[in-house]
């Protein structure tokens, strides 16, 4: 019969566990399973269930004082031990906890009372001293299964079998009397637990259990017939308060990312996902997380997306940009179309930002402004295109107010490139001539310092900038290298005179060799070598390697010593002498 009852209740158990929430529904659907309860103390009292709960020998015999209801009240003290969860060796879950551990119980009856006036003496003690107070000692295999919908609170099922022995009787000094033999019980309960303290990895819990002890002893050890007594039955069912140790049941940061999920903070829900799977590999919830994850893929560009809206009405228009485009990883047209409108409407505030910051004289940071409108959308492409030549002028401008020629030539050719405008073809010719003039100033500050090839640079430089300065450009190319060469046999005749006046002889020669190899420049014209060496004496028209037409004008220096002058439009590209 006992048995029946056994298999009815776990058959209860287990319909009451089928019913109860999955916890992938609750609040902490990715804790970590209770690992191991170290302990778990339970004290409390009730009332003994068998009426009558003591069998006698005699219907004659009166029971007394021991059937009053102040002697069914009992007291409990339930202790579990080390309580491993061996279920999850085997089935990785966090649905339902199952723990195997072991159980110490006492009880006895709180009110001790005197054994009745017709009951036989109980050896050598006096009925003063001797009292009724049945007391059970026992141990059994407990089986808990742990629920835990929240972080802080669970629900806790018990059930254990074991043996236990029973006591009658007691005195003042802890004698018992008239015991049973070892006998089966068994314990049945549940309960609800509150873990008010988390330590390391441990939860300290206390709370409240019913719990319902099967204590029948139907045969008891009285060779004497002291107690007219044939059997008892100190089943009950108790109230009993709870206090424990256990090890994990915690929330993990999956059951962060969760709670996040559900506020709508989808990128930060994201990041906590990932660090559950990387911190908890082998966590029963693993794929769960990762089908989350799928979901808040297409989740999060619209938290992006009201990000953005939120800062583009703070006016954080660049903030509120990058959240756009992180939004843009969506697909939903709508969307898309609403996100190209706002990136149009922020292109034009920094457009405007920039033609402000252009008005002030601030043009580095103008052109910052304008690269980053024309980057973000195309709707301003021409706007800031006109912007952007009208920028470039400037700072050519800028450029030739400081002779910086190179750079003012760059920001011109830059706005050639984006495009020309109307209003600005007499401004850039205007420019341009600037420019080159500009060259041949320098150009002749380097002849009067006698830097002539820097000076013949300049010049040609000023040439290709404009060419309606090229009259005035060779006539400064001739002039130059005429003074250059007359300089040079000035001195050359100079250093001569000085030898012949020192008898010298041997340098006055080497000195007359020099005058003599007095040869053209790279860069002259062919007028301008005309004018030192005279009229070659062959000219040679050919094509090199790459196509390109050249000339070569031959002059005999000696009987065995040429000089190869070659040209390329007019302009000397090579000098070399050769002997023959």
């Amino acid at each position: 019969m006992m048995m029946q009852k056994t298999l009815l209740y776990i058959i209860l158990l287990g319909l009451v566990v089928s019913l109860m929430p999955d916890p992938a529904n609750a609040r902490i659907p990715y804790r970590q399973p209770f690992s191991l309860s170290i302990y778990e103390i339970r004290m409390g009292s009730g009332f003994f269930a068998a009426t009558p709960y003591v069998l006698l020998d005699s219907t004659e015999t009166d029971a007394g004082s021991i059937n009053l209801p102040m002697s069914r009240i009992p007291f409990v003290l339930s202790v579990d031990l080390l309580k491993y969860n061996y279920l999850n060796l085997l089935w990785k879950q966090n649905v339902l906890d199952y723990q195997i551990g072991l159980n110490l119980f006492y009880q006895r009856n709180a009110i001790a009372v005197f054994v009745p006036e017709n009951w036989p003496q109980i050896g050598g003690s006096s009925r003063q001293s001797t009292r009724y107070r049945p007391t059970v000692f026992g141990g059994s295999i407990m089986h808990s299964f742990y629920y835990q919908p929240t972080d802080r609170t669970f629900f806790q099922f018990d059930y254990g079998v074991g043996i236990g022995k029973l006591w009658l009787y007691t005195d003042y000094i802890g004698n018992r009397y008239v015991d049973s033999d070892l006998h089966m019980i068994q314990l049945f309960g549940g309960g609800f637990h509150w873990a008010n303290v988390d330590m390391v990895g441990s939860k300290f819990d206390f709370g409240i259990s019913y719990r319902y002890h099967w204590l029948p002893f139907s045969k008891l050890n009285d060779p004497d017939d002291i107690a007219p007594i044939s059997a008892i039955n100190v089943s009950n069912h108790s109230i009993l308060f709870t206090i424990g140790l256990i090890l994990g049941g915690g929330k993990t940061v999956g059951d962060e990312a969760r709670k996040l999920m559900k506020k709508g903070e989808y990128i930060d829900a994201e990041s906590k996902f990932r660090k559950f799977m990387q911190d908890y590999p082998n966590h029963f919830r693993v794929p769960r997380a990762q089908r989350q994850l799928q979901r808040l893929e297409g989740l999060i560009p619209y938290q992006y997306f009201r990000r953005a809206e939120e800062l583009f009405d703070e006016g954080k228009v660049r903030e509120a940009l990058n959240n756009y485009e992180l939004a843009q990883d969506v697909d939903d047209q709508a969307l898309l179309d609403t996100i190209e409108v706002r990136k149009a409407q922020i292109s034009q505030i920094l457009l405007d930002e920039g033609i402000a910051t252009h008005q002030s004289g601030e043009l580095e940071a103008a052109k910052s402004l304008y690269e980053s409108a024309r980057s973000i959308s195309s709707a301003v492409e021409d706007s800031v295109a006109r912007r952007m030549i009208r920028l470039h002028f400037d700072r050519a401008e800028k450029f030739v107010e400081h002779a910086m020629w190179e750079a003012a030539l760059r920001e011109l050719s830059v706005a050639d490139s984006l495009g020309r405008l109307p209003e600005n073809t007499e401004r850039e010719y205007d420019l341009r001539t600037r420019i080159a003039n500009g060259y041949l100033q320098d150009a002749s500050r380097a002849a009067a310092e006698g830097a002539n090839i820097a000076a013949a640079d300049f010049i040609r430089r000023a040439l290709d900038i404009n060419d309606e300065l090229r009259d005035k450009a060779d006539d400064a190319l001739k002039i130059l290298h005429a003074q250059n060469w007359y300089t040079v046999k000035q001195r050359l005749h100079e250093n001569i005179t000085g030898q012949l006046a020192e008898g010298n002889v041997g340098r006055e020669a080497r000195q007359r060799d020099l005058l003599d190899l007095y040869q053209a420049e790279v860069g002259m014209y062919q007028d301008m070598v005309r004018e030192v060496y005279g009229p070659p004496g062959e000219i040679y028209e050919e094509t090199d390697m790459m196509g390109r037409r050249y000339q070569l004008w031959v002059y005999r220096l000696t009987n065995n010593i040429y000089e190869y002058i070659y040209f390329q439009e007019r302009k000397v590209t090579k000098v070399e002498k050769v002997k023959l």
